[in-house]
C-alpha cells in the first residue's frame, strides 16, 4: 500500500510511518504547497536469485520474432525503438 502525507505530517509521525515502510507498505512524502514529491520511502528487498531463475523459466520465449515481426532483426528492433521513442517524447 502508498500512503501519501505531508511533511509535517511525515515528521510529527515518523515512527510511525517507518513501522509502516517495515512492514511493507511505501511512504510517499509530499509538498502539498508547491505540489511535488519530496522524497519517496520504502522497504528494501533482498534478491532472490531461485524466484528469479523460476519466473525467468516461466517466461522464456514469450517474445519471440514470430509473435513480434517488428524485432525480426536488430536493425528492425532499432526502428521500432526510435519510433516508440519518439511517440512517448510528444507533447500536447
Amino acid at each position: 500500500m502508498t500512503i501519501t502525507v505531508s511533511i509535517t505530517d511525515f515528521r510529527d509521525n515518523l515512527s510511525d510511518y517507518l513501522a509502516q515502510v517495515k512492514k511493507g507498505d511505501e511512504v510517499i512524502i509530499k509538498d502539498y504547497k508547491k505540489d511535488e514529491i519530496i522524497a519517496q520511502i520504502s522497504n528494501r528487498k533482498q534478491f532472490d536469485m531461485s524466484s528469479f531463475k523460476q519466473v525467468l523459466g516461466e517466461v522464456a520465449g514469450t517474445f519471440t520474432a514470430q509473435k513480434h515481426p517488428e524485432w525480426k532483426t536488430r536493425k528492425d528492433i532499432s526502428s521500432w525503438v526510435r519510433k516508440t521513442r519518439k511517440a512517448a517524447q510528444r507533447t500536447f
